[in-house]
Formats: C-alpha cells, structure tokens, sequence
C-alpha cells in the first residue's frame, strides 16, 4: 500500500492497476461488557472513515487519542489501548478479586492459528501474523515482578486464554501485555 501511495505522489498519477494483497480478521472479546470509555491525551489529528456507499454509515473528523480505557471489559479487568512509536498496544489490567480466565478472545477469519514456541502464529492469505509471548507482571513493594504467561489455544483453533503455569500473588493487580 506504501509503494503504491509513494509511486501516486512521484508521478503524479494513480496506478489502479496495482495489485495490494491484504487480509482482515476479526478479534471478538467472549462474554465483554464495556462499562466506560476513558481517553486521555488528545491529538490535534482526527480521522475519517468512508466505508462502502452508505453515507449514512461514514464519520469524519473522528478525535484521536494516545490512550483509551475500556473500564469493566470484563468485570474487574480493564483494557488499555495506546500509541506506542506508530504501533496499537494493548494490556489488560486484571484487578485484585478478578480472575483473568474471563478474558477469552476469539480470532475470526484466519486460515489457522496455532501456539508455537510460546509463540501465537496467525495464519492469513498473505502470510503469517507472529504475536510475541504474552508479557505478564505484577507491582509489588513498588517492584515489577515478572509473572510467567502462556497463550492458551482451544481445540477449535479459533478462542484464546491466558494461563499462568506458576500462578501469580492474588493480592495484587496482574498486567496481561500480549506484546
């Protein structure tokens, strides 16, 4: 898409005879319920979205922000999504009392998806999505104290869970980065 956009600007003219090979999928959150949205840190960019003919359905002049806060996605887990140098990251923050066995995610639209190395590998039509192994830790006496995590992938191939092989201390709140 990049060398598309670049070779539009250079020549003055677009190339719609270029071929760009994408995939979309989709990542569902079982069993969320979204109490609250919080936002932090504006942005002076917004967005716009033209997506099919319906106009109705198009939004301009969408606000931008570094952080937003689903409160209660699950009942006492939190997920933050931020900018992190140009990429989306995202935790979950597991409070104390909360279990995080609720968070369960279901990838829709990949031709296969499987553990490898502690790795989550997603297979697409145009190659492999390779997620990192899951970075977990907790703060404790004002320490981070890392907490061991693995993907966990149900037979169907298409639901994840987070699992924690040494368990982790219930008295403190538990960050999930899937990295």
């Amino acid at each position: 898409v990049d060398a598309v956009h670049e070779k539009s600007h250079a020549s003055g003219k677009i190339d719609f005879s270029a071929k760009i090979n994408m995939h979309a999928f989709q990542m569902r959150f079982v069993g969320a319920s979204v109490q609250d949205i919080t936002k932090k840190n504006e942005s002076s960019f917004y967005s716009n979205y033209y997506i099919g003919n319906n106009e109705s359905k198009w939004a301009t002049g969408v606000k931008n922000f570094a952080e937003v806060t689903y409160e209660q996605l699950y009942p006492g887990i939190n997920m933050v999504l931020r900018e992190d140098n140009g990429s989306l990251k995202y935790d979950y923050i597991v409070q104390v009392g909360a279990n995080p066995a609720d968070i369960e995610l279901e990838l829709i639209g990949l031709k296969n998806c499987e553990v490898i190395n502690g790795r989550l590998s997603l297979q697409t039509s145009v190659g492999e999505l390779l997620e990192s192994i899951p970075v977990c830790y907790q703060v404790i006496d004002e320490k981070k104290v890392e907490v061991p995590c693995e993907y966990r992938l149900a037979k169907d191939k298409q639901h994840i869970r987070f699992v924690f092989p040494k368990g982790y201390n219930k008295g403190y709140d538990l960050i999930i980065d899937p990295v």
